[in-house]
């Protein structure tokens, strides 16, 4: 199981992650404030990351105070104000480069500066979701293996390359059908495959298309407080044998927050441990929200899909469209919370994002950094809001 506390310098990776993607979210955030004052001519008196007391500063030569402070749960920018209380003599000319107070500029620049460290974050969102992309690649249209899991008993039977055409002798003719068509096969300790290998056809046996195996972790779950991990295959449930994602899936909905028990496979090991499920409400296609138990998994195959790597269009058309998605779904979230549709509990405050990241971090730089765009985005748009003390923190 991983510990619950991994040290780095002394410190707990849960402060040092949260410390770090914070800074980077408020950096970003606090950037586009401080770029878009300095193109519209506005003065920049202090660029902050962090409150309070500062522990670094320095200033530039335009007499910006850049500094770094004591409590590292937001940031600011703070602007020119008055010209007589906030420095005396300052004339805007070409040899101070200082510009105008806030209040003295025109009303686009102020709606411009006011408006970018949001934008800020949801560009940066978008291009850690690219770059993603162009990293893991994106699934082809074909059910064809990129790679293997680690799996019981798979033995040789299936090779890297290999089609997947057919499945129970169902034609498949993409891996969109072969997840639809796994989710409709009961649970089964043998599935006959069709597969095309160098241009032939042969039939091969094994494991349910969608078997008990974890694809991802979500952090912060009862999953990750567990110590599962990405690749474990679940082997029983209370002790019952099972052989498919759906089976641990109806499980751990009919748990009502009661312990399950799980016999696990993991890289030739075989061991127990007791996962707790959590109430979460979860949003439905209709808009309206469900509240179910999860233990924060999702499931996979027994093999990786291969994969392509995508141009750089169509990588930042699938950034925006995460970046999208985020947004919407915390509008209506924030809409549900206010309405009583779903509990004021689903909000994260500086504590519940600070074991998140933690969680993250510990499951490797991919979801780490995934985590930080998903902030990047959150942070931005809660930033949008029309409550002034949100700004920055």
């Amino acid at each position: 199981m991983i510990e619950a506390l991994l040290v780095l310098d002394g410190l707990p990776i849960t402060i040092v992650a949260f410390l770090f993607a914070i800074g980077i979210v408020v950096f970003i955030h606090e950037g586009g404030h401080y770029l878009a004052a300095r193109f519209t001519g506005i003065e920049v008196l202090v660029f902050s990351v962090g409150f309070g007391p500062a522990l670094l500063k320095w200033t530039d030569r335009t007499g910006t105070i850049w500094q770094l402070a004591a409590l590292p749960v937001g940031g600011y920018v703070k602007f020119a104000e008055n010209t007589n209380s906030e420095r005396k003599n300052l004339i805007t000319d070409a040899t101070n480069n200082r510009g105008v107070p806030f209040p003295n500029a025109s009303l686009l620049s102020r709606a411009m500066t006011v408006t970018a460290g949001p934008l800020a974050n949801f560009i940066a969102s978008t291009l850690i979701f690219a770059a993603l992309m162009l990293v893991t690649g994106i699934v082809r249209d074909e059910a064809i293996i990129g790679n293997l899991n680690e799996f019981p008993a798979l033995g040789d039977r299936f090779k890297i390359g290999d089609k997947l055409v057919a499945i129970n002798e169902t034609r498949i003719n993409s891996f969109t059908d072969f997840y639809l068509l796994g989710r409709e096969i009961p649970p089964s300790q043998e599935v006959i495959y069709t597969i095309e290998r160098n241009g032939s056809l042969g039939q091969v046996s094994g494991p349910h298309p969608l078997p008990a195996i974890i694809q991802s972790v979500q952090p912060g779950s009862g999953a990750s407080e567990a110590g599962l991990r990405r690749g474990d295959v679940i082997l029983k449930l209370d002790g019952q044998p099972i052989t498919s994602f759906a089976e641990v899936a109806g499980a751990v909905s009919s748990s009502d927050i009661i312990p399950l028990l799980m016999n696990v496979w993991r890289n030739g090991e075989i061991f127990d441990v007791e996962v707790l499920g959590q109430n979460q409400d979860l949003p439905l296609p209709d808009g309206s929200f469900d509240q179910r138990v999860v233990i924060g998994i999702t499931g996979g195959s027994f093999f990786i899909p291969e994969t392509y790597t995508p141009s750089i269009f169509e990588s930042i058309g699938i950034g925006l469209n995460r970046t999208g998605e985020i947004i919407s779904a915390s509008v209506s979230g924030l809409i549900a919370v206010i309405s009583g549709a779903i509990s004021k509990c689903n909000i994260q405050g500086p504590i519940g994002i600070a074991q998140i990241t933690g969680d993250a971090a510990e499951q490797g730089v991919q979801t780490f950094i995934t985590l930080i765009a998903i902030l990047s985005t959150a942070i931005g748009f809660v930033n949008l809001l029309p409550i002034p003390g949100l700004d920055g923190g």
